[in-house]
């Protein structure tokens, strides 16, 4: 009786084993937008699948493609890149600016982590630490444009910008312990904050140098 138990409770076990579905790799593009300058190229790679991918680009003299998946941009425009795989079908959109464009993007960017310390001079009061904390809030929000920028030229740009925000975040959990402070002047470590904007002052010069390597790269 107990070898019948026994057996009956390895069957059991094994059909539930194998009854319980396996989540099969997600298929995809790496990137689904993309914004790039004119003879840039990037390879685009499908994930999750090692079938046969057919390339083709909706627009061959704006942005054309290998059968390999890698992209060439050869003109400013917009092109759709697709991956097709059986009847699946994954579209890439690709946008190919200026330089001068792009620049003139990068540096509004730059120029909004500037204008935080004129905006930001007064922290003496509640009202006052509220106000920095909503520019704040703007400022560290994900960045469409510069999360899709592709082009080693950029890279350091996107680098100090990735420095300032997380000094800014780091910023934003110094500005609500000031909050506390007015309940519990005890609470806040006025050092601390300081600390925090040396920080946040170095990142600054890490994006200015950036920005000003990209504007005399050429």
């Amino acid at each position: 009786m107990k070898r019948f138990f026994k057996t009956l409770i390895l069957v059991a076990t094994l059909t539930l084993f194998f009854a319980i579905p396996v989540n099969a790799s997600t298929v995809g593009l790496n990137k689904d937008f993309i914004i790039t300058y004119s003879k840039q190229q990037i390879q685009l790679k499908v994930t999750g699948t090692h079938k046969k991918v057919k390339w083709s680009s909706n627009k061959q003299k704006t942005v054309k493609v290998n059968k390999k998946g890698k992209i060439t941009a050869l003109k400013n425009g917009k092109a759709v890149i697709t991956a097709k795989i059986g009847k699946k079908k994954y579209k890439c959109n690709v946008t190919v600016m200026s330089k001068k464009k792009i620049e003139k993007k990068l540096t509004k960017i730059s120029d909004n982590f500037d204008n935080f310390y004129s905006e930001t001079t007064d922290t003496n009061s509640y009202s006052s630490i509220e106000d920095s904390l909503i520019i704040l809030d703007r400022l560290t929000k994900p960045n469409k444009f510069l999360n899709s920028l592709q082009g080693k030229k950029y890279r350091a740009f996107k680098t100090g910008y990735r420095d300032a925000v997380e000094q800014l975040n780091n910023i934003k959990i110094c500005f609500v312990k000031m909050l506390k402070y007015y309940d519990n002047p005890e609470s806040f470590d006025e050092f601390y904050f300081y600390d925090l904007y040396d920080d946040y002052y170095a990142c600054l010069f890490k994006l200015w140098d950036a920005k000003m390597a990209m504007l005399y790269a050429y």
